[in-house]
């Protein structure tokens, strides 16, 4: 075939640029967040290896941080078709790779367009055929490509999304027991599944920080029960009566009841703890159903367009006088998790109760937090009607007016969580609630 002129190139020169593309393209991208170690061949199914950034532990300390492992693919077009060798993805007794991605490329210099599948997203979703003897990954273009949910809209989440996995990785594979009789988890406690990290609003608050506390808690109680465990060793292994009566009395310190009918380890640690666990089982299934439709980076960068958006009005307005307030219309795109149109403006108080007087409305105002929260109202299904007071003249440490707008746009106001909650009432109207309050 004959590659003069505008004439087609040869399939293997074709595939080796597409690849080529396709590492260069990987390698930028991963390089903003890793050290990127690179495979002269793809061994293991690793195009790249990388490595979080953690200064204080090396590749020869004792328990060493974990390697990513990458595999980039890159569809030249829509009949293109790539295998992962399922040995990749998933160890020997059946466990997924945490920390294997493939990252897959298509579209030309003036449209480039990137997809991230982790090795669960390839194990839950993509079925293995047998090639070439071995199992693998079968990986089509319109598997990849023709669907929303692995397309990377913002490349910083995504990273995110990789080293959250890394970090649990090194959790997973890095426990040690304090002694074979009574295993102890050294596990850390900040680790948790890299989902829980999504930005996504809760009625809980931080949930990784809540689920670290728990963990303290629990801690704190394992070392009760080790203590009692020793002391009671300890008895086992005693010849002496005295010595024994001695070591009885310590137990007692941890074991005896109240009434001092009967022995037992008091766990002090709050578990169970009902609003933690069900804001965090609705949080897993706005992740999952987000993500299974292809709008979690959409719905997680909403909240700051609307909090752009309402910066960019107020930013030359505040102070407000005490007697004014806003007054906003957004209409979205419930399906695309967008914003249609997005209308403001400064009214005195007394004409807002009147405007609602004349809809058979009335101002509630109310407090929570300190801050005044926005009184929201759907005027019909996708556009909400918000009312609040800014409260840049709250500001105590504010001297002036440039003191007073930086405060403002690095605070988070109720009212950006409080519209991003009624689009998450909208998809999932059994697990939200709305208005919240």
């Amino acid at each position: 075939m004959s590659t003069a002129g505008g004439s087609e190139h040869p399939a293997w020169l074709k595939a080796n640029q597409n690849g080529s593309i396709g590492e260069a393209r990987s390698k930028a991208f991963l390089l903003d967040r890793f050290w990127v170690l690179e495979r002269s061949v793809d061994i293991d199914g690793a195009d790249f290896i990388i490595q979080r950034r953690i200064t204080s532990r090396n590749l020869f300390d004792r328990n060493p941080p974990r390697l990513g492992v990458i595999q980039v693919k890159f569809f030249g077009t829509e009949k293109t078709t790539h295998y992962v060798h399922k040995e990749y993805v998933v160890t020997h007794d059946g466990a997924v790779r945490s920390e294997f991605f493939l990252l897959c490329h298509s579209g030309g210099e003036e449209d480039p367009r990137l997809y991230l599948l982790s090795g669960k997203d390839l194990y839950e979703s993509f079925l293995t055929v047998s090639k070439k003897g071995s199992d693998r990954y079968r990986v089509s273009f319109s598997d990849v490509c023709e669907v929303d949910k692995y397309t990377v809209l913002n490349r910083k989440l995504a990273l995110d999304r990789i080293e959250n996995a890394m970090s649990l990785a090194d959790f997973a594979n890095n426990r040690r027991f304090m002694s074979w009789v009574l295993p102890y988890p050294s596990g850390e406690l900040d680790a948790i599944l890299p989902e829980y990290k999504e930005p996504i609003e809760n009625d809980w608050g931080d949930l990784p920080q809540a689920f670290i506390e728990l963990k303290e808690a629990v801690r704190s109680d394992l070392f009760r029960i080790e203590e009692v465990y020793e002391i009671l060793a300890k008895i086992m292994e005693e010849a002496d009566p005295m010595v024994v009566s001695d070591l009885v009395e310590k137990a007692a310190y941890f074991c005896r009841s109240g009434d001092g009918r009967g022995w037992g380890i008091s766990l002090e640690g709050d578990y169970d703890n009902e609003d933690f666990f069900n804001a965090s089982r609705r949080h897993i299934l706005v992740v999952k159903g987000l993500k299974e439709l292809g709008l979690l980076d959409k719905f997680i960068d909403l909240r700051t367009e609307i909090k752009t958006r309402v910066v960019a009005f107020l930013h030359d307005k505040l102070p407000l006088d005490a007697d004014k307030l806003h007054v906003f219309s957004v209409e979205f795109d419930i399906d695309q998790f967008s914003i249609a149109r997005f209308d403001s403006k400064i009214l005195r108080k007394e004409v807002v109760v009147k405007m609602l007087e004349e809809e058979g409305e009335e101002l509630k105002e109310g407090w929570r937090g300190g801050l005044e929260i926005p009184e929201l109202r759907e005027v019909v299904p996708g556009i909400l009607k918000g009312i609040w007071s800014p409260p840049g003249y709250h500001w105590g440490t504010a001297k002036d007016e440039d003191q007073t707008n930086d405060h403002f746009k690095a605070h988070d106001f109720p009212i950006y969580r409080e519209c991003v909650s009624y689009l998450l009432h909208k998809k999932f109207p059994e697990e939200f609630e709305w208005p919240p309050w």
